[in-house]
């Protein structure tokens, strides 16, 4: 998600912040954010991701990038694709019952 929301998440979470070590901020994710899954074991096309790392990820030095970057004072929302782009397994999960 935006790295601006996950600033406000941090300040604004309570005492139970294990879940933001889950919520990555990556610029460009104005309109939508993703969700880590892992790759079932008959879905070759599947590439698993590396852990995220422990702790809430609120004082890191992944936040320090975003945090001292000026884009995120700048940062313009852009349109998403379009839903006739999507890959055939998207369109699997939507139409799924």
């Amino acid at each position: 998600m935006n790295p601006a929301i996950k600033k406000a998440l941090c300040r604004d979470a309570a005492d139970d912040r294990a879940w933001l070590g889950k919520v990555q901020p990556w610029l460009g994710h104005d309109w939508h954010f993703h969700v880590r899954l892992d790759c079932p074991p008959d879905s070759p096309e599947c590439e698993g991701q590396r852990p995220r790392p422990e702790g809430d990820g609120c004082h890191s030095e992944e936040m320090d990038r975003w945090s001292n970057n000026i884009v995120l004072e700048h940062s313009m929302p852009r349109a998403g694709p379009k839903m006739s782009n999507l890959p055939a397994a998207c369109w699997e999960v939507l139409n799924a019952p």
